[in-house]
C-alpha cells in the first residue's frame, strides 16, 4: 500500500491539531487504525527485541509526544553481508515546545543515561543534526531525527488536513536514545516520564533535591546538552558539564541544592 486504507482516511482528515494526531497514532499502535500517513501498513514495532515498547509508544502519544520512529536496541548478528548489527533504543517524533524543553531537562535525570535532541521545526535543513542509531558492522545505515522543514511535513503526513501541517509548524522535532548498545530500559523511563512532564510536572533527581533550571542555548545559537550526569557534592551543591552541540564550548553549571523543594 501507498496511501492510507480508505476506512482510515476520513479520521486522519479530521485531525486539527497535534493532540489529534498523536491520539490517532496511539490507536494506530493499538491496533484500532489501519494506517497512518507515511506508513500505510499495520503496527510493525520491535515489541519482540523490547517488551513493553508498544505501551510506551502509546503513553506518549497520549501524553501529546507524536512519535513517528522507533526502534528497540540489538547487537548481535548482521544480514546482508555484514557480520554484525548494532542499534540504539531510540524514538523520534514531535511536541510541543515546552514538553520538548522539560523531556531535554528530564534526561540529566534518568535512572540511565538517556540523550535527548530538540529542533525547532524548520531550523535547519532535513536531517541536519540526525543521529546514528543503526550500524553494520563499522557502516551506518539509519539515522534518526535532526531538523525538520515545514515543506517536508507536506509528504510525512499527506493525506492530513491544513490545520495539522500548521499545527506541526510551531511543534519540535524530539530524538531520544540511549547511547548503551544492546539496553532497552528507555520505554520504561519513556512510559512515566513523558505524561508526567506533559502535565507540567517537573523532573525529580533521583537525591530528591530541587531541579536547577539552566539555559538551553549557547550564544552561538547552539543547544547546550549535559556533558555527563551531574556530580553531587556532600554540602548539596551540584556540579554539572554543558557542551554546546555547534562550537563544542563547555559551560561549567554549579548550584546551591534547595533540599525538599519541588519534591
Amino acid at each position: 500500500m501507498t496511501t492510507l486504507r480508505l476506512s482510515d482516511r476520513s479520521r486522519w482528515r479530521a485531525a486539527r491539531t497535534l493532540q489529534d494526531l498523536a491520539d490517532l497514532t496511539a490507536a494506530w499502535l493499538a491496533g484500532e487504525i489501519r494506517s497512518q500517513p507515511g506508513y500505510y501498513g499495520r503496527v510493525d514495532v520491535d515489541e519482540d527485541r523490547a517488551p513493553g515498547l508498544t505501551a510506551a509508544l502509546v503513553a506518549c502519544n497520549r501524553a501529546g509526544f507524536l512519535t513517528r520512529t522507533s526502534q528497540a536496541s540489538y547487537v548481535g548478528p548482521g544480514y546482508h553481508g555484514a557480520t554484525r548489527a548494532t542499534a540504539l533504543a531510540a524514538v523520534h517524533g514531535y511536541t510541543d515546545r515546552d514538553t520538548a524543553q522539560r523531556l531535554f531537562s528530564a534526561s540529566v535525570w534518568a535512572p540511565t543515561r538517556v540523550h535527548v535532541f530538540i529542533h525547532p521545526i524548520g531550523a535547519g535543513r532535513l536531517g541536519e543534526d540526525a543521529r546514528e542509531v543503526s550500524w553494520a558492522d563499522d557502516r551506518a545505515t539509519c539515522s534518526f531525527g535532526g531538523c525538520v522543514p515545514v515543506g517536508y511535513l507536506l509528504d510525512e503526513f499527506a493525506g492530513c488536513s491544513r490545520h495539522v501541517i500548521d499545527a506541526l509548524a510551531h511543534a519540535w522535532s524530539v530524538t531520544v536514545l540511549d547511547p548503551e548498545p544492546g539496553r532497552n530500559t528507555l520505554w520504561a523511563w519513556l512510559a512515566e516520564a513523558v505524561p508526567a512532564l506533559a502535565k507540567g510536572a517537573r523532573p525529580v533527581p533521583i537525591s530528591g533535591h530541587r531541579v536547577p533550571e539552566y539555559p538551553d542555548r549557547c550564544g552561538c545559537g547552539g543547544i547546550l546538552r549535559p556533558a555527563d550526569r551531574p556530580i553531587f557534592a556532600p554540602d548539596g551543591g551540584a556540579h554539572l558539564i554543558l557542551r554546546c552541540d555547534h562550537c563544542g564550548i563547555q559551560t561549567p553549571m554549579d548550584w546551591t541544592w534547595q533540599p525538599g523543594v519541588d519534591r
